[in-house]
């Protein structure tokens, strides 16, 4: 590749012409050992892979091959053409006008000295306090694995877990069920001979919750059908589910019954009030005052059911790994809170020390770019740009096989990236999250 051209003002440094020869064509040998490894990597979908780190001279978040590759044919070369460009800059620089720089490597180190700087104040402050540091990176690693978990089962089902606001559920079961129950029973337990008005609503109370258990248990297992009874299921499964239906059909049963018992003092108490009176009854009988009551009852607990099975989702797993990540979320959130108080001021010292440098150094940079002389050196950073952008598309096209070579497995492969976060230095990725992540390569003054 010739780099040569008349408007250049400076000889491309020998460096750069070994990193921009490198032969990175797909079926190019460079290429083809680099796909290779994506067959020692595949059977790690078990184990989980861990991913470099986010400080020094590679690229962050890549494999283990992935870096024994880059390193192996790209890093010392490029290393080597990039401090010569740097070179170039300072020395067909105007020393009159600041001291010559590349932007890029300029900024690229600000970034990684403030990378590491930060990690030194999070270190210092996790010594300062053990007990909270320790708690905070169990709760983080507990919500990292649930979260991959999570993940996986969301990307099987399609969908979030079903998370049931209890209040709205149970203020609805309350209205409808205890409204409802008053307006149908607190008439016939009034009209029992022993009961008083207390007694009378307080068995009103009893029924209305013992209906509304009843139809939160078997909507809910209605809704959980194939969770309890699919054939794939765990047999073990089966005992929760026979105990709410059972439990759920015994309080309903002894609900109506007593509801009937009710009814029919009622009617019998009110065809004696009526036949005092030299009357007939108009209003249809035996079979209206108490079948009719019993009937609506029945409504009621189907309205019930219908309501729970609306609201509740079809895996109760799901929901329950949603409920502790949530929590464990709350909880570590909490206790980040408190030692990011104590931590807060040095890192916003650090950050502003960072934007002021990277203020200075875009200034001076624009001072300097514009010297007709650095035209070459600008021309010679761009052609080991388009070189770079070759070595990220074949590192992106390495996840993409490996990812293929996993198959199946691939949904439930744990990719370990590196973060800059105090309390959980890294987190655990899916295969498309993996995929998902960009990967650019530093530019690092030597």
């Amino acid at each position: 590749m010739n780099i040569h051209s008349p408007e250049e003002k400076c000889a491309a440094p020998i460096s750069l012409q070994e990193y921009l020869d490198i032969d990175l064509r797909p079926d190019a040998d460079i290429a083809r050992d680099l796909l290779r490894r994506a067959e020692l990597e595949a059977p790690l979908v078990d184990e989980g892979i861990e991913l470099s780190e986010l400080v020094g001279p590679h690229p962050a978040n890549v494999t283990p091959e992935m870096a024994g590759w880059y390193q192996l044919y790209v890093e010392a070369v490029r290393s080597k053409a990039l401090h010569a460009i740097v070179l170039l800059f300072k020395q067909h620089n105007d020393p009159a006008k600041g001291e010559g720089f590349l932007a890029q490597t300029r900024l690229g180190s600000l970034e990684e000295d403030l990378l590491k700087k930060k990690f030194q104040v999070y270190q210092s402050h996790a010594q300062n306090n053990v007990a909270t540091t320790d708690r905070i990176r169990e709760l983080e690693k507990r919500i990292a694995e649930n979260g991959h978990k999570y993940d996986v089962r969301k990307a099987q089902l399609g969908r979030d877990a079903k998370l049931p606001n209890s209040w709205l559920y149970f203020l609805v079961l309350l209205f409808v069920l205890f409204g409802s129950e008053s307006a149908l029973n607190l008439e016939a337990f009034e009209a029992l001979p022993w009961a008083t008005p207390a007694i009378a609503w307080g068995a009103t109370v009893v029924i209305g919750i013992a209906i509304g258990l009843a139809a939160h248990y078997h909507g809910t297992v209605f809704k959980q059908w194939g969770y309890y009874f699919g054939a794939e299921q765990d047999d073990t499964r089966r005992g929760p589910a026979w105990r709410m239906l059972i439990q759920g059909t015994t309080a309903l049963i002894v609900s109506l019954c007593f509801v009937y018992y009710a009814r029919s003092a009622y009617f019998a108490s009110y065809v004696v009030s009526v036949g005092s009176f030299g009357q007939q009854s108009a209003s249809g009988g035996f079979l209206w005052v108490v079948g009719g009551s019993l009937l609506g009852n029945f409504l009621v607990y189907l309205t019930g059911v219908l309501w729970a099975y609306l609201m509740h989702d079809s895996d109760p797993d799901f929901v329950d790994l949603r409920r502790d990540l949530d929590r464990d979320r709350k909880v570590s959130g909490a206790l980040k809170q408190k030692l990011e108080a104590a931590q807060h001021r040095e890192i916003e010292q650090l950050t502003a020390r960072y934007k002021r440098k990277v203020e200075e150094a875009e200034r001076a940079s624009g001072q300097i770019m514009e010297q007709a002389a650095l035209s070459g050196p600008s021309q010679l950073f761009k052609n080991l740009q388009a070189k770079d952008a070759q070595v990220i598309a074949l590192l992106h096209n390495y996840r993409q096989v490996l990812i293929q070579k996993m198959g199946p497995d691939a949904k439930k492969a744990r990719f370990v990236a590196c973060r800059d976060d105090p309390h959980c230095p890294t987190e655990v990725l899916t295969a498309s999250q993996f995929k998902a992540r960009a990967i650019r390569l530093k530019y690092l003054e030597a």
